[in-house]
C-alpha cells in the first residue's frame, strides 16, 4: 500500500463556453479558482492480470462551476463541493 496526498491549485486562463450537443443551446459558465486536496491511498490486488479498482479523492476546498447537458439537450449550472471520488478499472 501506498499514501500521498497532493494539493491542486489553479485558475481559469480563458473563459469558456458550453454548447449542447444537438441544439444551439449555449452556457458560460462563471469564472472560478481551483483548491483542492487530493489524497491518494494505492492498493494492488491483481487477479489475472486486471487490478479490479483505484479510486482517488479529491476534497473540493472552493465550490467549483460545470454545465451539465439533460437528456433533452437543455444546459443547466451545477455548483459541485465537498468530497468527490475517481474510479478506474485497469486491465492489462
Amino acid at each position: 500500500m501506498e499514501f500521498h496526498i497532493g494539493v491542486e491549485t489553479v485558475g481559469a486562463l480563458v473563459d469558456t463556453t458550453v454548447t449542447a450537443s444537438s441544439d444551439n443551446a449555449k452556457q458560460a459558465p462563471p469564472a472560478y479558482s481551483i483548491a483542492r486536496i487530493v489524497p491518494q491511498v494505492h492498493a494492488l490486488l491483481e487477479i489475472w492480470k486486471v487490478s479490479p479498482w483505484t479510486v482517488t479523492g479529491r476534497y473540493l476546498v472552493r465550490t467549483e462551476n460545470t454545465v451539465l447537458e439533460t437528456e433533452t439537450h437543455a444546459l443547466f449550472l451545477k455548483q459541485v463541493k465537498d468530497w468527490k471520488g475517481i474510479g478506474t478499472l485497469t486491465g492489462m
